[in-house]
């Protein structure tokens, strides 16, 4: 038998639950204790933690009987992870950008740009007579070419022009074949010198249908419906599906008390988390109420249907006397 509990129906319940105690809870002089009890984004994401340790309450004592346990999650459009949320242009913050493929988005205008960082080739006139060092082997920039010094031009190098060398990487290398992972990168190929240098910048923005979730740099998630960004609060949606084995004598007519069981000891778990912390006297009733519940599922669990008697057969023709005789 499978039983799910739907976080979302759960926390409907709790949240109807609190907004009644909110108009009739009083303290000893009449007062009461709550002007009300609205509950917001924050607060469900901590009615979920409440609800998914009450499972876990239910796990444990259900052990005997449990043979899954899978925690259901809704199907978006699509979700994406961002590393840029921002209304600003996208060109003022490609110089922000690290690697390609990080994600920019707008969410005023719901639009999704995807990064480019590239570091291409680019030709470069040096100055005359400038110093390039290649794998220990030193040369000076012509005007037109870059021939090597020979030993004797190499040994009048003081030791400062040879730190001031600019590094080759490559020589006599297509830059068109080389893949720059920074900038300042140097080669010398057929007469002349390149450099790389950085190239970024954001596509053109593409609009993200409704129902995609969008998940910003800090991992706050948010669901995209029409113009309005809705919080997603962690686990938000969730539901848990556990399948019990009983035996094949157990009571099927308490299905329906079992699986009413299972949500009332959730619900009860989550009323006694929150007022434990705001309220401790409320919070014993509720306590009250999740220990009962909890004893009714384990109850509920165990009962068995009577074995039935079984009468000897008795076959049609026979009469009482042959029984006796």
């Amino acid at each position: 038998m499978d039983f799910t509990l739907d976080f979302s129906y759960l926390y409907a319940t709790v949240a109807r639950s609190l907004s009644i105690i909110g108009k009739r809870s009083t303290d000893d002089k009449g007062n009461r204790i709550f002007a009300d009890i609205t509950l917001g984004s924050r607060e469900q994401a901590v009615a979920y933690d409440f609800f998914t340790t009450a499972v876990i309450d239910l796990c444990t004592e259900l052990s005997k009987f449990m043979t899954a346990e899978l925690h259901d999650l809704p199907e978006y459009t699509q979700t994406v992870y961002t590393t840029f949320w921002s209304t600003e242009s996208p060109a003022s913050l490609a110089p922000l950008i690290t690697a390609s493929d990080q994600l920019l988005y707008n969410p005023s205008a719901n639009t999704l740009h995807t990064s480019s960082l590239s570091y291409p080739f680019s030709a470069t006139t040096p100055d005359t007579d400038s110093l390039f060092d290649y794998n220990g082997n030193f040369y000076k920039w012509d005007g037109d070419e870059l021939p090597q010094l020979t030993d004797e031009e190499t040994a009048l190098l003081s030791t400062e022009q040879r730190e001031a060398a600019t590094r080759l990487s490559f020589f006599n290398t297509d830059p068109a074949s080389v893949q720059a992972s920074q900038a300042g990168i140097y080669i010398y190929y057929n007469n002349a010198v390149y450099c790389s240098s950085r190239s970024a910048s954001f596509s053109q923005g593409v609009t993200l249908p409704a129902g995609s979730v969008v998940v910003d740099p800090q991992g706050r998630a948010y669901l995209r419906q029409s113009d309005t960004l809705l919080n997603i609060p962690a686990g938000a949606q969730e539901s848990v599906t556990i399948s019990i084995d009983v035996p094949a004598n157990w009571n099927t007519a308490l299905i329906t008390s079992l699986s009413q069981a299972l949500k009332n000891y959730c619900v009860a778990y989550a009323l006694y988390s929150w007022f434990v912390i705001t309220a401790p006297r409320i919070a014993e009733k509720y306590l009250l109420d999740a220990k009962n519940m909890i004893a009714a599922v384990i109850r509920i669990a165990h009962e068995k249907t009577p074995p039935k008697e079984v009468l000897p057969f008795k076959h049609p023709t026979a009469s009482f006397t042959d029984y006796t005789t």
